[in-house]
């Protein structure tokens, strides 16, 4: 009798340590993080000595890829970022930045067109062209960075069940009959 309520308190014991390690908070990652006084990039772009050192979480599009000596540099066409921080699809910008990631990004997995998100301390500005105009970017170098699986493509959907109630059973000329 002494040993099955021994047994039994071991049981109690172990089944709450599993429910409260179960119900214990999910670990918030950096990206996940809201960051507060995280200002837009076209705020930072007017005046970007004022935000040198600033932590930001900002993401967007890939627009080109640089593999330097010790470093990557990721051109990113800034937007809004959802509450995940996932940058939102629109065609809307907040401008663009330059990140700059320790070691060596493959540019074919990070290609142009991709989502990122990185969060990092802005460290001044590059003065770069795109095309003929001369543009200011922020530099961020980056503490961490995500970068998000590609969307699916929305494919139609088709209801299997529809039918046309005109169309007709046959392929031949108008004569022949409809059971065919």
């Amino acid at each position: 009798m002494v040993k099955v309520k021994r047994f039994m308190y071991r049981i109690l014991v172990l089944s709450l340590i599993v429910f409260i390690s179960a119900c214990s908070a999910k670990l918030e990652k950096p990206i996940d993080v809201v960051l507060e006084n995280n200002p837009k990039t076209h705020i930072v772009r007017q005046n970007i000595e004022n935000f040198v050192g600033q932590r930001v979480r900002w993401g967007g599009m890939i627009a080109s890829v640089i593999n330097e000596k010790d470093r990557t540099q990721i051109e990113i066409v800034s937007r809004v970022l959802d509450g995940t921080g996932r940058p939102e699809s629109s065609d809307q910008s907040t401008g663009r930045f330059i990140a700059k990631i320790n070691g060596f990004l493959d540019p074919m997995v990070f290609s142009k067109g991709r989502e990122i998100t990185v969060v990092g301390t802005v460290n001044g500005k590059v003065i770069k062209n795109i095309d003929k105009f001369e543009y200011l970017y922020p530099e961020v170098i980056v503490e961490v960075f995500k970068l998000w699986p590609p969307t699916e493509k929305q494919v139609p959907y088709y209801d299997p069940f529809w039918y046309d109630p005109w169309y007709m059973r046959h392929y031949g000329p108008p004569f022949y009959p409809w059971y065919f």
